[in-house]
């Protein structure tokens, strides 16, 4: 189990051009999911209040679980070659989250320890997804010049 102080010595997640897919609309929701993370490593650390950590883990959970749906609605309709990886991944992602966040709003444990795991467990695969994942799509949906118009 890992505990509040630990958030703490996780690193901020700072967005930089290695992350970049060259698709802007998904660069910006990374971003975001970046940003959530990041408020909620600083509301993990001290005396926050669980009512602020509970509405960021329900923030974070419900973006990641949009963006998901959106590049996988992208990357279906355009037939990239990479799909059923793609979203099996996001699956089983969503699968370990899910367990956190079940224990996190059922009381199971200490919520900031939850909240910790939550931040660890979300930080290190979104990192290694975006890095190796997204960024195949990336040079795909240039190649089919995506817009976000074709999410509708």
């Amino acid at each position: 189990m890992i505990d509040s102080r630990s958030a703490s010595m996780m690193p901020k997640l700072e967005w930089d051009g290695l992350f970049s897919t060259g698709i802007d609309y998904f660069d910006n929701q990374h971003k975001v999911l970046f940003g959530f993370l990041n408020v909620l490593r600083s509301n993990t650390v001290g005396k926050r209040d669980k009512e602020v950590v509970n509405e960021v883990v329900d923030s974070l959970l419900t973006y990641t679980m949009t963006h998901f749906l959106e590049e996988e609605i992208i990357l279906c309709r355009l037939e990239y070659p990479g799909f059923a990886e793609h979203k099996a991944e996001h699956d089983e992602f969503l699968v370990a989250v899910r367990d956190l966040y079940i224990r996190f709003k059922a009381g199971k444990g200490e919520s900031r320890s939850i909240a910790a795991e939550i931040i660890m467990v979300v930080s290190e695969w979104l990192q290694g997804h975006i890095l190796v994942k997204d960024k195949a799509y990336g040079e795909f949906l240039l190649q089919h010049k995506f817009t976000p118009d074709m999410l509708k």
